[in-house]
């Protein structure tokens, strides 16, 4: 089974031992610094733990939500949005944009049903 890590205020399942969840409200977005050229680290961290998948949700889906799961699939992360826990705030259709560009890299959307199974 993958390893998981969460973004944000998420959690993964309790049934699974095999999941490890690194709350964070930086997310993979800070894997890198706010000039996006300085690395923090994050990425490695969580590949040495054998981390691959992230799970992501909280404000904004169209901005530090998408830019969150974007890094993460750039860092070669398998990447879901859980959407009922995450919000947009729309300014002149960025959410549209953002889901775009999400699902042009490979995010998946998915339900918080799907982290939790209940």
């Amino acid at each position: 089974m993958p390893h998981s890590s969460t973004a944000s205020s998420c959690r993964t399942p309790r049934s699974s031992s095999a999941r490890a969840s690194i709350r964070t409200s930086t997310a993979i977005r800070h894997s890198r610094e706010a000039d996006r050229k300085t690395s923090t680290g994050l990425a490695a961290y969580l590949k040495a733990r054998g981390i691959d998948t992230v799970f992501i949700c909280g404000l904004a889906t169209d901005f530090c939500v998408a830019w969150t799961a974007l890094d993460a699939r750039k860092a070669g992360f398998a990447a879901y949005v859980v959407e009922d826990a995450a919000r947009g705030i729309d300014l002149n259709g960025s959410l549209a944009e953002a889901w775009k560009q999400m699902t042009a890299a490979g995010v998946k959307r998915i339900k918080s049903f799907d982290v939790y199974g209940t």
